[in-house]
């Protein structure tokens, strides 16, 4: 004990020395962090203060809200990342738990502002549109729908302007309106399914744009409600730190008053350990003295209760001798009290003078259905136990506890909700004790004569159990009487089969009553039911005979419907064979005077240009003159030669050299210009002799042709034409309103027809109705649930 004493004495004086360390490092750490040794964090500190007052402005985020609402998303990404760059920069001074919740409300801010990315701006998706319902407006004005014309327009000019903001979604939601008004109207128009279905699909590619749009705007607001989340949780972050931030600020410049206080500190924690080791000295005498006596417990426990060998080198041997004495006297009295408890054959329990369990055996754990770990608790009392027994306010253990007054009592056992009610008879019994008093309680079962009580019930139970069925099988009136007699004798209750016959025999006049009543009522009902039959036989045939006039009124409908397409078909024949003759006709005047104009052309050349073939002639001649005078030259310039030879003076000979080769000089440059000339000659000769050729085909092809047809005859053409297409413009109008009569005679008709069926369709339902519930108000009144129909 001294050994393990002074070890832990050693290990207070090592844990108060690592503590004086850990307190020195932890001061010098702190004031580290503060900026006190490192001056770098007084400078973070005012930095982050000038960081704070520019965000606590909220220029930034009125600008990225602008910009989200202008669709810029790209430059609203760079200033979330500037706002997120200052904040992780205060955050890195100032820790604060709502920084992440703005952190995490930025980076959803930040993806849905990415979404925005892929998005098309409206402008150019609104200038598609614009496109598109001016198309779609050009189609309904020429075939001159003047609803769809007018509703068009008007979708043209909303979708006109600069639309941001909530300008686009109004703009969009009205379209929608529109357009869902335009399906129905064309749905509920004359027109025909091919037209019907081209404005449906129009109107279908027209709403792709308006769907880019929707979740255009779906994204944007999504985009403005983050933004506004975030600017909420930056602002709670911005009212968090301000102050933080100025406390820090503060401590830094009074960070000299806490260093002494720290080394005031320090100095407190040195001497509260030193005086602490006097209050260790003595919780070591109180621990051992623990130890010594939880030793004791554990001899007590094992050595004199459990009787095991005792460490005879650590106790002595007259202590050994006493320990073994105890032991035997406690084994005995224990012994007693085990045997007392299994061979009562009964349930008892011990309690103390708080009514609180000390005791029980396994045969009451067995009938109060109690665990025999939950019996040895001390928690177990008999104010649990009273409550699963019948007895109120006067119980008589509390009188035995007062007045010290045994007694035997009948209860009633209930152990749960789902066990029987068992009998018991109660023995109280008051003893004391060790100057103690105790209460015992034994539960004798008296289950025995319950069932001797239920054996005479069943005597009395049965002949009325045989009666109620005779009753119900309706048998009573035929039973043996006699013997049904003798059963009740027997359970000693014969005035109750007395009452029974007086019953029978009022129930049988009663009977017989209700029976006339119904066949009174049988005979109505069949009368009743005969003149429904015949009237809804009428009915019926009434009505097959006007669902088969609706029929043929659909196929006349149909019929009308056709006829109405097929004049609509050759009205646009019509129209187009009109065009094109006036086309035709146009053309062909045109034709005419583009071919006299020709001609006149053609004309005008040949007699303007002169004959060619003698011009070639001329220049054939020429060439030929030129060509002879050539030679001749060549020859006079050779017969220099000779001349030469015949001077004989040098100096005119050298005069007559130079002149001579000058000559023949200028002579080689005219022969190589005559040879070119010579070329182009014979080159101008072939295109005279083609220009001519061309010239006379042409003159005679156009004495060849001849004008078929006359201005008069295409003014005559013309004329006709008109007044065709000005009867067939009166045939379509006399058309259309014999149509529009038809349709609409066949629709009264039709309405007429289809009311008359709905009447007599509810008349006969009416009638069988009435029938069928007539049927069952009287199969519920005739015996054993049946009828005579």
């Amino acid at each position: 004990m001294i050994d393990k004493l002074s070890k832990q004495l050693t290990q207070y004086y090592q844990i108060s020395l690592i503590a004086i360390m850990i307190a020195v490092l932890g001061s010098v750490t702190y004031f580290w962090h503060l900026g006190f040794i490192d001056g770098s964090r007084s400078k973070s500190l005012h930095k982050a203060g000038f960081v704070l007052e520019n965000l606590q402005k909220g220029a930034q985020f009125k600008e990225i809200e602008n910009l989200i609402v202008k669709e810029s998303p790209k430059e609203a990404l760079e200033k979330m990342a500037a706002v997120e760059k200052d904040m992780k920069s205060i955050d890195n001074l100032v820790d604060s738990e709502a920084y992440e919740k703005a952190s995490t409300e930025l980076d959803r801010l930040k993806k849905s502002a990415g979404n925005l990315i892929s998005f098309q701006k409206s402008s150019k998706v609104i200038s598609v549109f614009k496109n598109k319902i001016d198309a779609f407006h050009e189609f309904a004005k020429q075939n001159r729908w003047r609803t769809l014309t007018r509703m068009s327009e008007r979708v043209s000019r909303a979708s006109d302007g600069t639309l941001v903001g909530s300008k686009l979604s109004k703009m969009v939601k009205r379209v929608e309106k529109d357009f869902d008004s335009m399906v129905k109207i064309t749905e509920n128009s004359i027109l025909s399914d091919k037209d019907k279905s081209d404005i449906k699909e129009r109107i279908a590619s027209m709403r792709v744009e308006t769907s880019m749009l929707k979740k255009f705007i779906t994204e944007r607001d999504f985009s403005l409600k983050m933004f506004r989340d975030f600017k909420e949780k930056f602002n709670l972050w911005l009212s968090g730190i301000s102050p933080e931030l100025s406390f820090q600020k503060i401590q830094v410049e009074q960070m000299g008053r806490y260093y002494a206080f720290a080394m005031l500190g320090l100095l407190a924690l040195t001497s509260l350990l030193f005086f602490a080791g006097f209050l260790i000295n003595r919780w070591s005498f109180k621990k051992s003295q623990e130890e010594m006596e939880e030793e004791i417990k554990s001899l007590v426990a094992d050595s004199v209760i459990a009787r095991d060998a005792i460490n005879e080198e650590l106790y002595s041997k007259d202590f050994q001798e006493f320990v073994g004495r105890m032991s035997d006297y406690v084994n005995k009295r224990m012994s007693f009290g085990t045997i007392f408890q299994e061979a009562l054959p009964f349930s008892a329990i011990m309690l103390d003078k708080n009514l609180k369990v000390e005791w029980t055996n396994k045969q009451f754990c067995r009938d109060w259905e109690i665990s025999e770990e939950e019996a040895a608790k001390d928690y177990l009392s008999w104010d649990y136990l009273s409550k699963l027994t019948n007895l109120g306010h006067d119980d008589p253990v509390l009188e035995a506890l007062k007045n010290n007054v045994a007694g035997i009592y009948q209860i009633q056992l209930k152990a749960n909700a789902a066990s029987e009610t068992k009998p018991y008879e109660m023995f109280v019994s008051p003893v004391r004790y060790n100057n103690s008093k105790k209460i015992m309680l034994f539960f004798y079962p008296l289950l025995s004569m319950r069932e001797t009580i239920k054996d005479q019930a069943v005597s009395i139970v049965n002949p009325i159990d045989k009666t109620l069925r005779l009753f119900m099988e309706d048998g009573f009136d035929n039973a043996d009487k006699e013997q049904l007699r003798k059963e009740y004798e027997v359970g000693g209750i014969e005035n109750m089969l007395d009452m029974f016959e007086n019953f029978s025999k009022k129930h049988s006049q009663e009977k017989r009553s209700l029976l006339n009543q119904i066949d009174g009522l049988r005979s109505f009902l069949e009368n009743t039911h005969s003149i429904n039959e015949e009237v809804y036989q009428i009915n019926t045939e009434v009505f097959t005979t006007s669902k088969e006039g609706v029929e043929c009124l659909k196929k006349f409908k149909e019929g009308v419907s056709s006829l109405s397409q097929t004049s609509k078909s050759l009205e646009r024949i019509c129209s187009d064979f009109s065009l094109n003759f006036y086309n035709a006709v146009g053309e062909l005047e045109s034709a005419q005077s583009d071919f006299g104009t020709l001609k006149n052309s053609i004309e005008d050349m040949a007699v303007s240009i002169p004959n060619l073939d003698g011009l070639k002639d001329a220049i054939k001649a020429n060439r030929s003159d030129a060509s002879q005078a050539k030679d001749k030259l060549g020859q006079a310039l050779a017969s220099f030669i000779h001349i030469k030879k015949g001077i004989s003076h040098p100096e005119v000979v050298k005069k007559f050299q130079a002149a001579y080769d000058k000559l023949y000089g200028y002579f080689e440059s005219m022969s190589s210009h005559y040879l070119g000339l010579e070329k182009k000659l014979v080159q101008l000769e072939v295109s005279l002799s083609k220009t001519q050729m061309i010239i006379n085909s042409a003159r005679k092809q156009t004495e060849s042709l001849k004008s078929g047809n006359s201005p008069a005859s295409f003014k005559h053409f013309r004329m006709k034409g008109e007044e065709l297409s000005d009867s067939f413009e009166n045939k379509d109008t006399v058309l259309q309103e014999s149509e529009e009569l038809i349709v609409e005679s066949l629709q009264v008709l039709y309405k007429g027809y289809k009311e008359n069926l709905k009447r007599q369709s509810m008349i006969a339902k009416q009638l069988e109705v009435a029938d069928s519930t007539k049927f069952k108000e009287f199969s519920k009144l005739t015996p054993n649930g049946e009828t005579t129909m």
